[in-house]
């Protein structure tokens, strides 16, 4: 039965965790850029959950859309204002500037949020399964990110818009010669992938502990779950998540969680030095 809490323990996780990656790879395979300050977003997604719950007595489920709508409008403004000056330039340029804006972001929460580690209190009790106990929040968690990566795929593959996104994601010159405007598919791109980090945070927000500096574990662990299923890729996000999940839920169940820790750097590295491209990638980038 311990193996059985584990396993289901680490898909539960690593929903969340994919979830949280998944941004980082569409802003990646709109723009070609790597998002240093997705995991900020992240936990701006978490406060907004927290600060909605705890002044308004907001139900924390319904927080998620508040989250949504605010992340959404504080990223399209983020790509107005700086990343559309520098798609097409090198790669270096984009992480720079995106850490700045980490740096910029954490700061601002030290400074209106403070340092303390807050919570949102919100327990629905737990159920038993094969004589396991599984949290009723995880298991709602899990189903919010099932019906999330539902809806982005069906919105990228059936809509307009989502056709467009496609489209620029594979060749963004010839996009724009069929005549979409590709700054504005990008700009809404910027926004939807802000939107999943924003549900992600209140996710988040209703299970564990958040602090202005979470930030720095999670962009770790979004960066191991991309490479592991291929930046660009949302079904590599959600296998790479979900293999994370289970690592470390392994780590935590038979070691501890010190242990677990290091999965995510050990994956990291293990896929750069065996499959660079990652499960669902491919070798080279084409614009």
């Amino acid at each position: 039965m311990l193996f059985l809490e584990i396993i289901i323990s680490g898909i539960l996780l690593g929903s969340v965790y994919a979830l949280a990656a998944s941004g980082l790879s569409l802003g990646f395979g709109i723009m070609g850029i790597i998002n240093l300050a997705h995991a900020e977003f992240i936990m701006l997604g978490a406060y907004a959950t927290f600060w909605l719950w705890f002044l308004l007595k907001i139900n924390p489920l319904l927080t998620i859309f508040g989250s949504m709508i605010t992340l959404f409008v504080f990223c399209l403004i983020v790509y107005r204002i700086s990343i559309r000056k520098i798609i097409g330039e090198e790669q270096l340029v984009s992480l720079i500037l995106t850490y700045g804006i980490s740096i910029v972001l954490w700061n601002f929460a030290q400074i209106a949020f403070t340092s303390t580690f807050r919570s949102v209190n919100y327990s629905s009790g737990s159920i038993t399964f094969l004589g396991s106990y599984f949290p009723v929040n995880k298991i709602i968690s899990f189903v919010v990110v099932s019906l999330m990566i539902t809806g982005l795929h069906l919105f990228l593959r059936y809509s307009a818009i989502g056709k467009s996104i496609r489209a620029v994601s594979q060749n963004a010159t010839i996009a724009a010669i069929s005549g979409i405007n590709v700054d504005r598919i990008r700009m809404l791109g910027f926004g939807i992938a802000g939107l999943l980090a924003g549900v992600a945070g209140s996710l988040i927000a209703i299970q564990w502990s958040i602090f202005p500096l979470m930030g720095e574990d999670l962009i770790l662990k979004c960066f191991a779950i991309v490479a592991i299923g291929g930046l660009g890729s949302l079904p590599g996000s959600l296998a790479g998540g979900i293999i994370l999940g289970l690592a470390e839920s392994i780590g935590t169940g038979y070691w501890d969680a010190t242990m677990a820790n290091i999965f995510a750097p050990l994956l990291l590295i293990l896929t750069f030095l065996f499959r660079p491209q990652g499960l669902f990638g491919v070798e080279e980038r084409v614009d």
